[in-house]
This record gives structure tokens, sequence and C-alpha cells, in this order.
């Protein structure tokens, strides 16, 4: 009953919302500003509300800015478990997480601007304390950074530190240093470690480490006093007491979550800001790198920044210098999205017609789908108050048929290659399937939606919300990659060995035969021996196999349960002691597989049993290696574990 009355308060406030979206929708755009921006706040305290209770969030900030100044600041709810703290929107600090990289970008063109750092150039010639390795004889450039293609493996190793860690960025950089596993440009695969390899290579060409550098060259000009880079626990008392904690809901309860630590990798992920610096952080990317009379970019280097380095997904989402950057409505947006442990945010501004919108939570509640679908609503109500149309309409379909060479299951490419972490992404991020309508289906990261053809491109799909997806073709014209519509991500095909089942299938199939094969021993036993010493040596086999098996799919289990009991406050202690067990007792199965297959000659020529047994023995054999070629394509064993 109580579930009803809410459901019932969240379609109220939503039809109120809607109401509204559809008053603002119809009315001609008012020239009177004051008028607009005093509907701005009643519009937004409507969807917020609903929003809030839907996901049960705590507290919330929002900022919307144009180029002269705030159109509002909002903050909504509380800062801390007890409620004894309000949410501020100029005073309490929300860490902004992976928008923190929009920081290291502009520090980077800013670079470029003095003519200190060429973007063309590569990395290691700026490298002093050590070198990124050589792979597809090519180099990494900044171009190939800033646009997240520098072809790097993602790893848990930078969320590893703790915020005390004693070495600096340049070292752990190079304690950590993932492999190559797509050649630069090829691929967009969303990479922590080379923003903050960006980070290091502005504090090598300019001299000083990158928090002075980010507090000198962009904070303390643009007047962000309550924007910092230090970490929760190490913060100065007056900026400790207005940091919001991360919150979440734990048996109906607001507990406070430890601070995820990600120490000298802060550049990637790890600052804090209020709404009202960040509507200053957006003024001054909507007014071409000046804020208040304060230039820090040229206004060729900024506009610079807000065009792609590379130009195959025109018409789709991608990266401009490190905004990830799409069109919405025919309305080109530039921003980042952020998540640093129960925090999640998402800037977005819009240089024509000059809009910033920025959202951030302090709990992990529903994940980005608060901070994602309210700054999408705010940037549709300028759009629709700007004169412009929300409407999509469907390009041209051409039926079902057409649409096959597009069907399949694709992975993200933000995963481990070489590590035995590379199992954690076995399950496909998206899967296509081409409908009768002419439409794709995409689900993808477990929403499913329908895409359309643009009729301006064969590999560029859109949905009712304007968000497109662009498919990515091989030399020989066939489908291999998806990239979708956050611009900083690429999904690719995945193969048939690739697929779960692949590995699910033989471990099955030989736990079921070790099963049997046991249950055979116990029913003959002592009432039917081996006849042959051929039989003898074969059952022996077969039962160490069988025993084996087990144990491995047992040490197997304690390793899952270890793995499951580390999060995001504890990946320090990762891999756990069972895991590295199991990765170990990879090899042991492969010794008994082959221990197995060696019987296979004496059960078939000596030892005299039935036809069901030697073809039960068989399948045994021949399952056993097979299920260790899949644990050796996911990295089981035989590979590092992180």
């Amino acid at each position: 009953m109580q579930m009803n009355f809410r459901i019932a308060g969240f379609l109220l406030l939503a039809g109120l919302a809607a109401a509204q979206a559809q008053s603002v929708e119809q009315s001609p755009p008012s020239s009177d500003e004051p008028d607009r921006d005093q509907r701005l706040e009643p519009y937004l305290d409507g969807i917020v509300d609903a929003m809030l209770q839907q996901h049960r969030i705590p507290g919330l900030i929002v900022a919307v800015t144009d180029r002269d100044q705030d159109q509002l600041l909002k903050g909504y709810g509380q800062a801390d478990a007890d409620g004894d703290r309000g949410v501020d929107p100029s005073e309490t600090l929300f860490r902004i997480g992976s928008i923190s990289k929009t920081f290291t970008w502009t520090l980077v063109m800013m670079l470029v601007d003095r003519g200190q750092l060429d973007l063309d150039r590569d990395i290691n010639e700026y490298l002093v304390d050590f070198s990124i390795d050589e792979a597809f004889d090519t180099p990494i450039t900044m171009n190939d950074l800033m646009a997240h293609r520098a072809g790097f493996e993602d790893t848990l190793k930078v969320f590893q530190l703790s915020d005390d860690e004693p070495r600096g960025l340049g070292e752990v950089l190079a304690d950590t240093q993932p492999a190559r596993v797509f050649p630069p440009g090829a691929r967009t695969s969303y990479s922590n470690w080379g923003s903050a390899l960006a980070a290091h290579i502005v504090e090598v060409v300019d001299g000083r480490p990158y928090i002075e550098i980010l507090d000198s060259d962009i904070l303390r000009p643009l007047g962000m006093d309550s924007t910092t880079l230090v970490q929760p626990a190490l913060l100065e008392a007056d900026l400790a007491e207005r940091m919001s904690v991360g919150l979440r809901r734990v048996t109906g309860r607001l507990e406070t979550s430890d601070p995820m630590q990600i120490g000298p990798f802060a550049p990637a992920g790890g600052m804090a800001s209020t709404a009202s610096d960040m509507a200053r952080w957006m003024r001054f990317h909507l007014n071409g790198g000046e804020l208040d009379g304060v230039r820090l970019l040229s206004a060729a280097s900024h506009s610079r920044m807000l065009t792609r380095h590379f130009d195959d997904r025109s018409g789709s989402a991608d990266l401009a210098h490190g905004f990830q950057n799409f069109s919405l409505h025919g309305v080109e947006v530039f921003g980042h999205a952020g998540s640093t442990g129960n925090f999640h945010s998402r800037m977005l501004f819009l240089p024509d017609p000059g809009v910033g919108i920025f959202a951030s939570q302090n709990s992990g509640s529903g994940g980005y789908a608060t901070v994602n679908t309210l700054t999408r609503l705010l940037v549709e109500r300028e759009i629709r108050a700007d004169g412009g149309s929300t409407t999509v309409e469907p390009g041209p379909v051409d039926g079902g048929r057409a649409l096959d060479a597009y069907a399949g299951n694709y992975r993200n490419n933000r995963r481990s290659f070489e590590a035995l972490t590379a199992v954690f992404s076995i399950a496909p991020t998206a899967s296509v399937q081409a409908a009768d309508d002419g439409s794709l289906i995409i689900q993808l990261n477990a929403e499913s939606d329908r895409f359309y053809p643009t009729g301006d491109s064969e590999s560029i799909f859109i949905n009712d919300l304007g968000q497109a997806v662009h498919f990515q073709r091989g030399p020989d014209g066939r489908v291999m990659a998806l990239n979708d519509s956050s611009g900083v991500h690429s999904h690719d095909r995945v193969p048939t060995r690739g697929m779960p089942w692949a590995l699910i299938l033989p471990l099955l199939l030989a736990l079921g035969l070790s099963i049997t094969t046991l249950l055979g021993f116990w029913k003959r036993w002592r009432h039917q021996s081996e006849s042959t010493r051929a039989g003898r040596r074969a059952a022996w086999r077969a039962r160490v196999a069988a025993l084996g098996m087990l144990l491995y799919v047992l040490i197997g289990v304690v390793a899952i349960i270890g793995a499951s009991q580390i999060d995001a406050a504890s990946i320090s202690a990762f891999p756990p002691t069972s895991l590295v067990v199991f990765s170990l007792a990879g090899w042991s199965l492969l010794l008994i597989s082959a221990l197995l297959l060696t019987g296979l000659i004496p059960a078939w020529r000596g030892s005299q049993w039935p036809i069901l047994r030697r073809l039960h023995y068989t399948a045994f054999a021949l399952t056993l290696p097979l299920l260790c070629a899949q644990l050796w394509y996911w990295n089981l064993f035989g590979a590092p574990l992180i």
C-alpha cells in the first residue's frame, strides 16, 4: 500500500513536470528573460522532487548558467547521514569524478597555447622518468590520449592506491602501465590511466606538481575558491566541514560510505566542487576560454579544443579534445560525466545557445539515471525555449533483413584484456537485433531501446531521445564495433568463442561427467573389479580427473565469494588469496586433463569396458582439455591476476 502511494506521488509529480514542459514547448520563445528564468525553478523543482523520490537520493546540487550569469543554483536534500547539514549550492562540495579530466585537458591546451606542447608529437618525447612500451609500430600522441584512443587496456590498478600513497604520479604510472591492446586511433577505450598520464605530462612540461599548476593556473584565476583536488581525508578544516559525504541506503537507513581513494591518480577523477564553482567553469568554456575578463586560453586554442581530432564519426558521439561531444536535436553539446564512489555527476554545455548545466548527487542509488535524465531534460527545455524542436523523425527504413549485418553481441573495450580480471567482462555489454520495421533493437547495459536509420549514413542510428550510435566497419566492410551515444565507449563484436556459453557449457559438461564418473565408481566398488590392467589404469585416471575437477570447482566457488566481497573501499586488497589459489589450480587442471587423455588408448584397446563406458570416458577426456582451453582464453590461469 505504501509503495502504491509512492508510485502515485511520483506519477503526479512527473505529470506536473510534463505539463510544465508541454506549456514551454507550445508557447513561443519569450523575449522576457527574467520571466523565462522564473519558470525554470518550478520546472526544475518538479523534476528533481520526483526523481529524488524515485531513486531515494539524499542530496543533489544543480547549476544552470548562461554566458553572463547564473540562471539557477539549487541544492536539494542533505549532505550527511543524519540530516544535520542541508545542501547549499554555493557552499556544499560534491565530488565530481571524471569531470576532473576536463581540467587536465584544459591545462594541456593552455600549454599548447604557450607553444610548450604539441598534440601530434610522440608523448615519449615528453616523458623523462619512464616511457610507454612500443607497440603496433605507432607512437601515442596527446591527441590519442584526449580522445581515449591510445589503445590501453583497463585495469583495477588505478583504484588500488590510498590517498596517503608516498609515491608521486610519475612513479605510480611507471609501476602500473597497462598493456597496449589497440593501435592508436583504432578504438575508443575510456582510460583513467591515460588521463592521469596526460596530467603527468602537464607537470613534466611545466616543471611543477599537477595540483600546484591546477590551483595557480586555473582555480585561482577563475575564482573557483571552493574547488579542490585535495582528497576528503586530507582537506583542511574549512573545506572539510563543507564536504558532502557519500551516502548509501542500507535496510532503509542512510549510512556514510568511506570515500573512494585513488591516491596520485586523483587528476583523473578526484576533484570536488560546488554548483556555483561549476557554473563558473562552464561559463569559462561558454565564453571561449575567458571569464570575467580573465583569459586563460586564446580564442583559437579554445576553438580547437572544441573540435574533434578524429573525423570518422560525423553525426554521432565522440570526443573533442577530452570533452564528450554529440548533437542533441540538432544542437551541438559538449560535456563530461563522472563518478567517484557514491557520487555521480554530469556537466553539459551548449555553445549555441550558450547554456551550461551541471548536476551531482551524493548517493550511488540509481546510478547515472537521475543526473543523466535531469541534465537532458534541462537541455531539451533550453532547445525548445530557443525555438528548436525536440521531436525525432525516424529516417527511411528498408525492412529487417537489410539490417541483419548489425545483429549480434558486443563487449565494451573498457576492460582488462591480458589479466585474469578479463573474465569479469565475460558478459556482452550490448546486443543488437534487427526488427521487422527496419529499426534496430539495441540492449545496452541492460537497457533496451529502438534505434532508426538516420538517412545520412548507413552506420548511424538514432532513438526517439535524439541519441545516436555508430557502427564501425573493418577493412572487409563487415560491422566490427558499436560506438555508443556516450562518445567514450566502443563495444567490439563478440566472436563465438568469446560468448559466456562457450565457457559455461564445457564447465557444466566436465562437472557432470566428473560426477557420473564417481557415481559409476561407487556403484562398481566391491561388486565389479576391473578385469584388466589397462582398465585399471584408465579407471584410475578417470577418478583422479573427476576428483580434481570437483576440487577445482570448489576452489572456484570460494574465489568467487572472496572476489565478491571486494568493493570500491577495499579494492586495494584485490586479488584475494582465494583467487590466487584458483589461478594456480588451473595448471593442475591442465595436467589432469593431459593425464586423462593418456588413458584413451588403454580404455579402448585393453579395458574390455562396455561401449557406453568407453564413450563416457572419451567424452570426459575431450571435454576437460576444451574447458582448459577456454579457461586459458579467459586468462583464468597463466596470466597476471591484475
